[in-house]
């Protein structure tokens, strides 16, 4: 099963306490105040979540302040949450509370939060944007997600079960002792522009979608050009 009442509720308030300490320090977006509440909140959030998973640092400046921790907030899961892993990731197939998500030849079990995966995500296979964290000794989702709206066909598809295929040999990453590292490893690999180009067109695609939807209310996220992968940059140069 998915998280219960309690440990939902301890993670909404973590983790939108620190979605409004980062607005705060970063101005991502013109009003945003925990709890998220409207679908605008929704959308202001994930705006938010972009300087949030790109700079986890923050968490750790937070956690100095432990006068600004409300009651419910979980300092243990937000120290683990700077391990994050931001996607594109690809799904082949999620039902029930579990899902497999393939990032860069690695696969993670990760559980759902409050709603069956197929409900998540209707449209089996897919490219998805969230961001996975470690939270009571499970990977899940930050909560925001957004993908296609239609199943992946064609070449692209072949590519990516090879792929997840491979990552299935090496073995399905389930724990979070496991994950951090390799979160880890992968996010640094993002920042130095060494994303497969691919997934870098669909991050880059993800965020212009997800600039485009908060427009009215927030500031464009702007992907540093050494994020971008290097085949991408010779491309937009020529």
């Amino acid at each position: 099963m998915g998280l219960n009442q309690e440990q939902q509720e301890r993670f909404d308030c973590t983790l939108q306490h620190l979605l409004e300490f980062v607005n705060a320090n970063r101005g991502s977006c013109i009003y945003f105040e925990a709890p998220i509440l409207s679908s605008k909140d929704i959308v202001n959030g994930m705006r938010i979540s972009l300087d949030l998973w790109e700079d986890t640092s923050q968490i750790g400046a937070f956690l100095e302040r432990p006068e600004l921790m409300p009651n419910g907030f979980d300092a243990h899961a937000a120290r683990g949450w700077m391990h994050a892993l931001r996607g594109p990731f690809y799904v082949k197939r999620a039902v029930g509370d579990k899902a497999i998500l393939l990032y860069d030849d690695f696969a993670f079990e990760v559980c759902s939060i409050n709603r069956n995966w197929e409900n998540v995500i209707p449209h089996q296979p897919d490219v998805v944007y969230t961001t996975l964290i470690p939270f009571d000794g499970r990977i899940i989702s930050d909560g925001f997600l957004i993908h296609h709206r239609s199943a992946v066909q064609g070449p692209g598809r072949r590519r990516l079960n090879r792929s997840l295929n491979r990552a299935l040999r090496r073995g399905i990453i389930s724990s979070v002792e496991e994950f951090m590292p390799i979160a880890d490893e992968l996010t640094q690999k993002r920042k130095q522009g060494q994303l497969e180009p691919n997934a870098g067109v669909i991050w880059m695609d993800f965020v212009a979608a997800i600039n485009e939807v908060s427009a009215e209310s927030c500031f464009p996220y702007e992907i540093l050009d050494k994020e971008i992968p290097l085949a991408l940059r010779r491309e937009s140069a020529s």
